[in-house]
């Protein structure tokens, strides 16, 4: 890559200081806050849209929904991570030169993505309804992208609570445009195109918040480009696997199950999508520093990755505790009694989410590491042992089938990169003290669903039991406890 290696300004001083790691939990924190508050909002949406358009309607939308998922995995090229990563370690004139880079290689790559999108919706027989909305949504998605690409600085500064602001009016403004329509009685082509306005509104909020902080190079030449896309390709193909076959599972459902099925398998698939985000936001923000770590200290990156591995741990446990147990009334909720099918596919569907935590932490590890190639080839077999298992299950069990396939594929996934880590560092092998406390609190915690009493509170009360032991046990990482503490204090 072009540019000094030499970090400069506060930048610096943020990522190389000593308690950069509390820093990055307490805006890993407010993060979490903001995206849980954005999915409240997206929650209390959801019932109006799987209502509005039906089992078969709300399956179409989701699988358009996917393809345009695909598509922006596959537009986003991995650039966000190269980005935050040498902006990290580059000084103020290599940063000019690679925001350049990373803004003209997301206009070319996000408009060849939406093509694609509407492409595939041709190919695969779409309604002329569904095409159109494919093809507006992929307007929305060049919108996104640029702007996505444009809080690069933010998150190599840790300034998580502006990421949060703009994540939460993203999401709000998603929302509030699904009820609008739903009142209106639109057609699914206006709910796929609600991303245009919505992404005209936070880019402009965007470039406000970077006022006087977004510095681009009068030009950037071939040699910026081919190697800013060099090192993201390297990583997208090391990244998209993942994201990609959770959204690609509802595709293939929709090819080899019937339209009941699909409807089912993407009700469950649409919680599953509210929270990936909130995978990638706690690991993303530790990128940050696991990059400059990597590049400067090997005993601070050690110890890092090792509190981002126990708190993916104590995380990822506690969505699969409350989706198991809560799938019900969660899918109640969002579909009513007509989506009932959905429910044993989200208890499967739950391990899944909790394996997918952890191969996220060692994911962003092997890439601050720059070792894309280990984390690609853990993740290509993972993404093949869950289509094979979705090409045997999901033509006889349908939803369920499905749900199964992408959950031991999540689990093979997990298991994969954590050895791929250790083959490539095998000093970084993490230490497993946390789990049998983990287990036991999840084993423990579990136990209130035998009492029989309404789903919600049993979910409430296997939460606090669930942590109360971790806490009692020592199992609360101390990293944690510390960022806390020194927020009471107002530090």
């Amino acid at each position: 890559m072009t540019g000094s290696d030499d970090s400069t300004g506060a930048e610096r001083s943020v990522l190389d200081a000593p308690d950069a790691g509390q820093k990055v939990i307490r805006g890993a924190a407010v993060r979490s806050l903001g995206f849980a508050g954005g999915r409240i909002l997206t929650l209390l949406s959801a019932p109006f849209l799987l209502r509005h358009l039906g089992v078969v309607g709300f399956g179409g939308f989701a699988a358009v929904q996917s393809m345009i998922g695909v598509a922006a995995l596959a537009s986003e090229g991995g650039l966000t991570a190269v980005g935050v990563r040498e902006y990290s370690v580059r000084d103020d004139r290599g940063r000019a030169s690679l925001m350049r880079a990373i803004l003209t290689l997301r206009l070319g790559l996000s408009l060849l993505g939406a093509l694609a999108a509407v492409a595939l919706a041709l190919a695969a027989g779409y309604s002329t309804a569904l095409v159109a909305g494919a093809a507006l949504a992929g307007v929305g998605l060049v919108l996104q992208l640029l702007q996505q690409g444009l809080t690069v600085p933010l998150a190599a500064q840790l300034r998580f609570g502006a990421i949060a602001a703009l994540d939460f009016i993203r999401q709000a403004l998603t929302a509030s445009g699904v009820v609008i329509l739903v009142a209106l009685g639109a057609s699914v082509t206006a709910f796929l195109a609600i991303s245009i306005p919505v992404g005209i509104i936070v880019g402009m909020v965007t470039l406000i918040a970077l006022r006087g902080h977004l510095v681009l190079s009068a030009g950037t030449g071939r040699s910026e480009l081919s190697a800013v896309a060099r090192d993201a390709f390297a990583v997208v193909g090391a990244t998209i696997l993942g994201s990609l076959f959770y959204r690609l599972s509802v595709v293939l459902t929709s090819l080899l199950s019937t339209e009941a099925e699909t409807g089912y398998f993407a009700a469950s698939q649409r919680v599953i999508e509210m929270l990936l985000p909130f995978i990638s936001l706690v690991n993303s923000a530790t990128f940050p520093v696991l990059s400059r770590a990597a590049h400067t200290s090997f005993d601070r990156l050690a110890y890092g990755l090792q509190q981002v591995f126990d708190v993916n741990l104590v995380i990822g446990g506690w969505t699969g505790l409350v989706l198991l147990l809560g799938a019900e009334p969660i899918i109640r909720f969002l579909g009513g009694s007509e989506f009932d099918g959905a429910i044993p596919a989200l208890q499967l569907l739950a391990v899944g989410i909790a394996a997918s935590f952890v191969s996220a932490g060692w994911g962003t590890a092997l890439i601050a590491m720059r070792e894309q190639r280990a984390l690609f080839l853990a993740t290509a077999f993972g993404a093949a042992v869950g289509v094979a298992l979705l090409a045997v299950l999901t033509p006889n069990e349908g939803a369920q089938g499905a749900a199964l396939a992408v959950a031991i594929g999540e689990v093979v996934r997990a298991l994969a990169t954590g050895l791929a880590l250790v083959r490539v560092r095998p000093e970084l092998r993490p230490r497993l003290t946390l789990v049998p406390k983990l287990v036991v609190a999840l084993g423990l915690a579990g136990l209130v669903a035998l009492t029989g009493i309404n789903a919600v509170v049993v979910c409430v009360l296997a939460s606090g039991i669930y942590f109360g032991l971790l806490a009692v046990t020592g199992g609360l990482p101390p990293e944690v406890w510390g960022a806390f503490r020194a927020l009471g204090r107002g530090r």
